[in-house]
């Protein structure tokens, strides 16, 4: 598709020996997917018992969703 841009780089983050810092992409990613709970969590705890989700079944939707 020509409207597709082809002409383009991603930089990664690199540890001291200069090689791709896979550990520290992980680390960055656990921490959105922790905020990113932590946030529907509060959100959700308002409307808890409106709604009947508990946040144990949040959780578990959130496991379910990393083990994949």
């Amino acid at each position: 598709n020509r409207h597709i841009k082809t002409d383009f780089s991603i930089l990664l983050p690199v540890n001291d020996d200069k090689q791709i810092d896979w550990e520290y992409m992980e680390n960055y990613i656990k921490d959105i997917k922790e905020n990113t709970l932590n946030k529907l969590a509060d959100s959700l705890k308002s409307f808890n018992s409106l709604i009947g989700v508990s946040l144990y079944v949040i959780k578990l939707i959130f496991l379910f969703i990393d083990s994949r």
